[in-house]
C-alpha cells in the first residue's frame, strides 16, 4: 500500500486534511522517483553488481590467461622438436661434407701419386734412353779411334 494511501486512511474522519496531505505525500514520492536519487539501497545493489561483474572479469582473465601460457608451453614445444630437428639436419650435412672432402683428399692424392709414378716412370725411361744413346756414342768412339 502506498504512503499517500496509508496518510488518507489515517485522517479519513477530516476528509479535507486527508485528502490534501494525500496529494502532498503522492507529489514527494513521485518528485523522489523523478529526481532518480540514489538511497543506500541502490547503491549497495550498484556496488554488489559491479563487484560481481569484477570477480567474473577476474575468472575470465585468469582463464585466458591460463591459456595464453598453454599455448606458449605448446609453441615452446614445438620450437624445441623444430630445433633439436634443425640441428640433426646440421650434423647430416656436416658429415657429408666431411666424407665427400675425405673423399676429394683421396682423388687428389691418388692422382697427385699417379702423375708423380708417371713422372718417375718417364724419367726413368728418359735416363735409360741417354744411357743407351750415351753407350752407343762411347762404343762407337771406340771403334772409330780402335781402328
Amino acid at each position: 500500500m502506498r504512503l499517500s494511501t496509508q496518510v488518507y486512511e489515517a485522517f479519513r474522519d477530516d476528509e479535507a486534511k486527508a485528502k490534501v496531505l494525500a496529494d502532498v505525500i503522492e507529489q514527494l514520492e513521485a518528485g523522489i522517483l523523478d529526481a532518480d536519487v540514489a538511497t543506500r539501497y541502490d547503491l549497495n545493489k550498484t556496488e554488489l553488481t559491479l563487484l560481481k561483474e569484477i570477480e567474473q572479469n577476474r575468472a575470465n582473465f585468469a582463464i585466458e590467461l591460463e591459456k595464453v601460457r598453454g599455448e606458449i608451453k605448446d609453441t615452446e614445444v614445438r620450437l624445441k622438436i623444430e630445433l633439436e630437428k634443425v640441428r640433426g639436419e646440421v650434423k647430416e650435412c656436416e658429415m657429408r661434407l666431411k666424407m665427400e672432402l675425405e673423399k676429394t683428399k683421396a682423388e687428389l692424392t691418388s692422382t697427385i701419386h699417379g702423375n708423380s709414378v708417371s713422372g718417375i716412370r718417364w724419367l726413368v725411361a728418359l735416363m735409360i734412353t741417354q744411357l743407351l744413346a750415351m753407350s752407343g756414342l762411347i762404343v762407337g768412339l771406340f771403334q772409330y779411334f780402335g781402328r
